[in-house]
C-alpha cells in the first residue's frame, strides 16, 4: 500500500493542501512505519498505547510533516 499512500500525498501536494516540501514516498514509509508501530501497540493492549493514542501520535506526527495544523487529520 506505499504506492497508494504516496499517491495520495502527491495528489495533496499538487492540489496545495500538503506543504510542497513533502516527499511523497519518504512519507508514505513513515506513515506506514507509524501505524504498523502504533496500531501493534494498541491491538496487544500495551497500556501506555491505547486506540486513541496511537490514533493521534499518527496524525499529529503525519500533519506536521505535511505542513497541517496539528489536529487537523484528527
Amino acid at each position: 500500500y506505499r504506492d497508494w499512500l504516496a499517491g495520495l500525498i502527491r495528489a495533496g501536494i499538487e492540489s496545495g493542501e500538503f506543504s510542497a516540501d513533502a516527499d511523497p514516498k519518504a512519507l508514505a514509509d513513515l506513515a506506514m512505519a507509524l501505524l504498523d508501530g502504533a496500531g501493534i501497540r494498541a491491538l496487544i493492549s500495551d497500556p501506555a498505547m491505547d486506540v486513541d493514542a496511537a490514533r493521534r501520535l499518527v496524525a499529529e506526527r503525519l500533519a506536521a510533516e505535511l505542513g497541517l495544523e496539528p489536529n487537523s487529520l484528527l
